[in-house]
């Protein structure tokens, strides 16, 4: 599974910590989560680490942006596309 966070641009900082199986299944997440948010632009969500729950590790990795915004203002990761 992958480990993600939410940073609040306003706030400066990041949480909560959740997880997805993939960055689609996050996106979604995210989506669902800061569409009725007025501020929903100020939000960007990152893939921060991997946890194996056979091995019991977290692994983190270097935060790497996944999505930024919502609506009709959002931008993916440079796999996805840009929509400005």
């Amino acid at each position: 599974m992958r480990l993600y966070m939410i940073f609040a641009q306003k706030a400066e900082n990041g949480g909560p910590l959740f997880e997805a199986e993939n960055d689609d299944v996050a996106k979604r997440n995210f989506m669902d989560l800061i569409k009725e948010t007025q501020y929903s632009e100020e939000f960007a969500l990152y893939r921060v680490g991997e946890v194996n729950y056979e091995s019991m590790v977290i692994t983190p990795s270097a935060p790497r942006l996944v999505v930024f915004g919502a609506g009709e203002n959002f931008v993916e990761d440079e796999v996805g596309a840009f929509h400005v």
